[in-house]
């Protein structure tokens, strides 16, 4: 799946395929409505946070370098936090 389309996919993605991190690069963001769970806070039906960036891009343009190097730092935190989650569940 290339983005969620409507609000049932983005539910989805968070609630039976573990997505916890979204990332959008386009013109407009999700919906907040999408991401609302739990009386209006960003957390999936298990009470797990969702995360998202939003990266704006006009007239379907690409992202500066700027851009790109912010979405890969994001990306490379959200790993990072991954990691250390599964390691407290090591112990």
């Amino acid at each position: 799946m290339e983005y969620p389309c409507v609000k049932k996919e983005a539910r989805w993605l968070i609630n039976t395929q573990g997505i916890r991190t979204i990332v959008t690069i386009k013109e407009k963001p999700l919906s907040q409505e999408w991401l609302n769970y739990n009386n209006g806070t960003n957390t999936s039906a298990d009470g797990t946070k969702i995360d998202y960036l939003y990266i704006s891009v006009h007239y379907y343009g690409a992202p500066s370098l700027e851009e790109l190097d912010r979405v890969a730092n994001y990306i490379s935190q959200q790993i990072d936090r991954a990691r250390r989650n599964l390691n407290l569940l090591d112990l």
